[in-house]
């Protein structure tokens, strides 16, 4: 049995809040993007964009891994192999790398001859997940690492927002370049 609430304080003050709307606001931007793509697969990758963020600002209030992490923590307790967790924590990272890996050529393919807020926004998109997988791992030395202080303020939240903020910059592009290009002609 999980002992924390479904809606626990994992991040507490305002800047939760301010990431979780840097989500939507990148979310709000990858739709406004695939709605004005020129082309199939230019909008496929935008709703994909879109789709992630929206599930990672969802993520970033209900704490999901937590509960996830909490739940084979405690099934490892009681089948007897916790002190022997570090290979299967290992593999699970080796398996997240694979899968970021396929999305990321998947979506490679789909923008070979996409714009530049595309390739922006899938270095954003590449240093969230190269993020998730950091925190995933859960290893003692990151999570002290990104756990420290910098003006009040954990290293973690910095890192998480400087990668929305690179997927909000690359999907403003193409919507201004398509309000530009109307004005010029």
């Amino acid at each position: 049995m999980i002992s924390q609430p479904f809606f626990s304080a994992h991040d507490t003050g305002n800047l939760p809040w301010v990431i979780v709307g840097a989500y939507a606001f990148g979310t709000i931007l990858a739709v406004v993007a695939a709605l004005g793509a020129a082309t199939g697969p230019e909008r496929r990758f935008w709703s994909i964009a879109a789709l992630w963020m929206l599930f990672l600002g969802f993520n970033k209030q209900l704490d999901l891994q937590t509960y996830i992490t909490e739940f084979f923590r405690q099934m490892a307790v009681r089948q007897g192999w916790y002190d022997r967790r570090r290979p299967l924590q290992v593999a699970f990272i080796a398996f997240d790398a694979l899968v970021a890996l396929g999305v990321c050529t998947y979506l490679m393919r789909l923008t070979v001859a996409a714009g530049a807020g595309v390739r922006l926004t899938m270095v954003g998109l590449v240093m969230i997940g190269a993020y998730i997988v950091l925190r995933a791992a859960s290893f003692h030395h990151v999570d002290t690492a990104l756990g420290k202080m910098v003006n009040g303020v954990k290293i973690h939240n910095y890192v998480e927002l400087s990668c929305i903020m690179v997927v909000i910059v690359g999907a403003a592009l193409p919507t201004l370049f398509r309000s530009r290009r109307r004005v010029l002609t």
